[in-house]
């Protein structure tokens, strides 16, 4: 066997990236590549299996196992690569399973309708051993090839990479005639389609060594390619297959008050030569119905081509029908004796150009928005309108569903039942259903849901609006009425401050913020985006002096903001809405966290830590371990007393939140310190 160099080759625009089939020694290449224009810097081999698939032939055969390749040569060289002049292609191959049996395989065109090619000549063992060689470096040349996604045996390659096809010159050259490529066979192992792809032909010939000279090449068959991308291979000596296809396998009519033509091409691939006459055209009832007076129905037609003429056209005829039908569908097919079909039926739709008296369904709008929740805080309920028009005779009726989107049926929203079906009554043109939410998580948001109409009924139809996107965006919960309180948690080297806010059920405020030293007075309203506008300028942030800008937002139970200065936060703020009130006996704790009838107490120990905001050092707090004594009253009411290690007295009081958590701020040392934290009770006591 002769040794071959594995090369690399680029590959370019390929569609799938899954691994071309691998070529085996003994199989034969179609190979297509373009001396100018679309594609010029592009080839396209396809493995067609091994040789003994065609040398073994009993019969004619059209190479199915090759994949669909015409939208290939459309991609890569035009949708008009079946008529260019300058786009060529060849079959060949090599098997050299010793050293004295380098045979090759190769193409040459046919120039005309009355017989084969003159066949190639038998070269010395060396010579043909030298062309072998050749044919194994590009085959190898082959094998990193990405399949495309029309074919798994084919690859597209860069015509001036290592070892493409077209570097082997294919067309052959008077220069090279005796050298190392394809040029070797002369004038070229190609041919091309300037007179369409059926008129293209190539004969294929076995060449094995030999010493004698001159001797011809044995004849394997041939290879015709048709426009449908349908490789066709005819052994030596028999009658190539005739293929007939439609142009297009769906078209469509508008109805009007006079017949409607519509022109149909029919084409002849493979053996294009001799007057066919043994082709016919059919039609079949779809909703359009013949007798029903929609077309002139064709039964078994006849359907002619002249000799070597590869494409013809026939006529279908679509009647006028009185009255309103609807869009509807019939189909018109090929036959006959003698010829192999494919893509021999077409769909023909008539559209109606009558009103539907009943109408037509759709979406009011491509889109929809809500917000996830209502001004009260409850979720929303969304309200969707379907149309109806322009008629709107009788009752109608028109499925809908949720088809997906990112929030989930059953969880984020109540799921639909299947079906959920809309009526409209007579003269009805709008009509809603309501879909509606759950608590949505706000990480969720904003999310979408989409829904679709099927199945209309009462003589109704779809219209062209039948999905729409349902927006959900956040609504943050409206503030309870009562006390929002929190620690200021500060910024790497700032300062903590504590945050208390008294709310109204309509939206109001009033509150202080401490930061450091400095306490500001706040007043103003949470608007519907649950954000602050603070008084007295109705403003979104507050500029305070010594503080920075204070900005504040509401969701329900919780109050986030920040203080900044300049685009700096120094300060952030989640503060709880407190849940007992103190006060009123119908929220009292749970008697696990009280150690008598009416409170709770807890001592706490309270350490030097080592770490402290604001950079501060052992030198700036007292050392040593304060206490404290904390008192929960079954009402919620929390109270604070105790020292501190250097004996300085702290007291402080609040309410306990919904989560049994409390955050104490306590000002020492004539508001230049202060003590704060998060202190959480648990039924430990």
């Amino acid at each position: 066997m002769k040794s071959f160099l594995i090369a690399s080759l680029l590959v370019l625009a390929s569609l799938s990236t899954q691994a071309a089939l691998p070529y085996q020694q003994g199989d034969v290449f179609l190979g297509f590549r373009a001396s100018g224009g679309t594609g010029v810097n592009q080839d396209y081999p396809v493995n067609l299996g091994p040789v003994t698939a065609f040398t073994g032939a009993s019969g004619s055969v059209i190479l199915g196992n090759i994949g669909n390749i015409a939208p290939d040569l459309a991609l890569v060289f035009g949708a008009d690569w079946y008529s260019r002049p300058d786009l060529f292609w060849s079959v060949s191959g090599a098997y050299a399973p010793a050293d004295t049996q380098d045979t090759l395989y190769v193409s040459r065109a046919r120039a005309s309708a009355s017989g084969p090619a003159q066949p190639w000549k038998r070269r010395s063992p060396s010579a043909q051993g030298t062309i072998t060689s050749t044919f194994f470096t590009l085959a190898n040349g082959y094998i990193p090839g990405a399949a495309t996604g029309n074919s798994a045996r084919a690859s597209i390659q860069n015509t001036g990479s290592i070892n493409s096809y077209a570097s082997f010159q294919p067309g052959g050259t008077a220069v090279n005639s005796g050298g190392v490529s394809f040029a070797a066979f002369n004038p070229t192992i190609e041919n091309n389609f300037a007179n369409g792809a059926a008129s293209s032909v190539l004969d294929f010939f076995q060449l094995v060594p030999s010493t004698t000279p001159d001797l011809d090449g044995v004849a394997v068959g041939s290879f015709v390619l048709d426009r449908g991308g349908n490789l066709i291979f005819t052994p030596a000596g028999q009658t190539p297959l005739t293929t007939l296809r439609l142009e297009q396998t769906s078209y469509q009519v508008n109805e009007t008050g006079s017949n409607v033509t519509l022109t149909v091409k029919a084409i002849r691939g493979g053996n294009v030569s001799g007057i066919l006459s043994t082709a016919t055209v059919s039609t079949q009832d779809g909703t359009a119905k013949a007798a029903d007076g929609d077309y002139a129905a064709l039964t078994n037609a006849p359907l002619s081509f002249a000799d070597g003429e590869e494409e013809t056209t026939f006529d279908v005829t679509v009647l006028p029908h009185s009255g309103f039908q609807g869009d509807r569908t019939f189909q018109v097919s090929l036959g006959g004796t003698g010829v192999t079909l494919d893509d021999s039926t077409a769909s023909i739709k008539i559209i109606e150009n009558s009103q539907n008296p009943s109408g037509l369904l759709t979406f009011s709008a491509a889109t929809y928005s809500s917000p996830s929740v209502t001004a009260t805080g409850a979720p929303s309920l969304l309200n969707i309108t379907l149309s109806r028009g322009p008629g709107v005779t009788g009752t109608v009726t028109v499925d809908v569903a949720t088809t997906g989107g990112t929030l989930v049926s059953g969880t984020d929203y109540a799921a639909l039942a299947s079906p959920t079906t809309v009526s409209f009554g007579p003269g009805a043109a709008t009509k809603s259903f309501t879909l509606p939410l759950n608590s949505i998580d706000k990480v969720k948001l904003p999310g979408t849901i989409t829904l679709a109409l099927s199945n209309p009924g009462g003589g109704a139809q779809l219209g062209a609006q039948t999905t729409a996107t349902v927006t959900v965006t956040f609504a943050p919960q409206p503030p309870l009425a009562g006390v929002y309180s929190g620690i200021l948690v500060p910024a790497a080297g700032g300062q903590p401050g504590f945050v208390t806010v008294t709310t109204t059920a309509a939206r109001g405020f009033s509150g202080k913020v401490r930061l450091g030293a400095v306490t500001k007075s706040i007043s103003g309203k949470f608007g519907p985006d649950g954000a602050a506008l603070f008084k007295p300028a109705n403003a979104s942030s507050l500029a305070v002096a010594g503080i920075g800008t204070i900005t504040l937002a509401v969701d329900g139970n919780t109050l986030t903001g920040s203080v900044a200065n300049g685009a700096t936060t120094v300060a952030s703020l989640e503060a709880d809405r407190g849940y007992f009130d103190g006060k009123s006996p119908a929220t009292t704790l749970d008697s696990d966290y009280l150690q008598t009838a009416k409170q709770g107490v807890y001592t706490v120990i309270l350490p030097a830590l080592g770490t402290q905001p604001g950079g501060l050092t052992g030198a700036d707090y007292p050392q040593g371990t304060g206490y404290a004594r904390v008192v929960l009253s079954k009402t919620g009411a929390i109270t604070l007393s105790g020292k501190l290690a250097d004996g300085t007295t702290l007291s402080g009081s609040g309410k306990l939140a919904q989560d049994y958590s409390w955050q104490p701020f306590v000002p020492l040392y004539g508001n230049q310190g202060s003590l704060s934290g998060s202190v959480s009770f648990d039924k430990t006591k």
